[in-house]
């Protein structure tokens, strides 16, 4: 796992040289909207571009995590299936669906049942570079080709190259900082809830977090956004006392946090603090951007969760109760 995290940069800089090699056929009719299907890091990898592209992208976009398309696809539906493996189950059922409602339709995948539906009817194909088998090693070919097909179906302009660009310079030079801070994390969540609290807009970097937590670290966490948590979740802090006292807060803020989420941000902190086991502060003081944050908010959380599996004795690549699973669900 260690080497994979090691080849994050080099993923930014192959991703960007893929897509700009990218070629996408021709929309079946003008494009009114988006679908991006996808599960796991594919989802999230879907989830990150929906929050950077929010204030660009003219036209509404909608992420599915589930066997079923909604009924407004039609031929102007601009249709993503990303799956790394190619054998997602609930991308392929919305992708057939796809098919017959005749929308613009890419694959975005490495192989597998996916790749063949999509060479089998003809439709655009963005590769990944398959290497392990482990998709959420490789979340950054997905945010990236993803970026790139908006530009390339003319959704967006290319002012994501230079962030990218800029996210890889500022996590080469922070490389130490980021492996330091990981690892001080790392030891105070172990054995913890963690909880994970931020802006709405960094939504999908810290449900990554939480989804690596629970992947790489084998350890259960939780998250929540901020301003949706100050009107439910918050009043849930105080029972049971005894699981709010092993606790531990993850608390994201940034430089791009919107002044009012910012105060929200201070006055939740007081109100649950003396409930919880106590607060980690990660505060993103660096990158310009929302999306060059996200991409170093990544090489962080992933790193946090691998020191994590370490402190917990546990192997990051094996996915028992995943591939259990999947086993018994193969059979039905």
């Amino acid at each position: 796992m260690e080497a994979l995290l090691k080849g994050y940069l080099d993923q930014l800089r192959r991703g960007l040289e893929l897509g700009k090699d990218l070629v996408v056929k021709p929309p079946v009719k003008e494009i009114r909207n988006v679908v991006i299907a996808g599960m796991g890091a594919s989802g999230t990898g879907a989830s990150i571009v929906h929050s950077v592209t929010a204030d660009s992208i003219q036209i509404p976009v909608v992420l599915i995590q589930s066997y079923d398309l909604p009924a407004f696809v039609n031929e102007h539906t601009l249709f993503i299936a990303s799956s790394f493996s190619g054998t997602t189950e609930e991308v392929i059922s919305t992708l057939t669906q796809a098919i017959v409602r005749n929308a613009t339709i890419v694959c975005l995948t490495t192989g597998g049942k996916l790749l063949e539906i999509a060479q089998q009817n003809g439709l655009t194909i963005a590769k990944i570079p398959f290497k392990e088998p482990h998709s959420r090693a490789f979340i950054g070919y997905s945010v990236i080709q993803l970026l790139f097909l908006l530009k390339q179906y003319s959704l967006i302009s290319d002012w994501f190259i230079p962030q990218i660009e800029a996210a890889i310079e500022l996590i080469d030079e922070r490389e130490y900082f980021i492996d330091d801070g990981a690892k001080n994390v790392a030891e105070f969540l172990k054995g913890k809830l963690p909880v994970m609290y931020g802006d709405a807009k960094f939504g999908p970097v810290l449900h990554w977090l939480q989804q690596q937590i629970n992947t790489t670290s084998k350890q259960f966490a939780h998250t929540n956004l901020i301003p949706e948590l100050n009107h439910n979740e918050i009043e849930g802090w105080m029972h049971p006392a005894t699981l709010l006292e092993s606790t531990m807060i993850v608390m994201l803020t940034t430089t791009l946090d919107h002044p009012r989420i910012q105060l929200r941000i201070d006055e939740t902190r007081q109100i649950i603090y003396k409930h919880s086991a106590g607060i980690i502060e990660v505060i993103l003081l660096y990158g310009n951007s929302l999306l060059e944050q996200m991409l170093y908010a990544i090489n962080l959380f992933d790193w946090i969760s691998f020191y994590l599996a370490k402190e917990n004795n546990v192997d990051p690549l094996v996915l028992k109760n995943i591939s259990e699973l999947k086993d018994q669900m193969s059979k039905q």
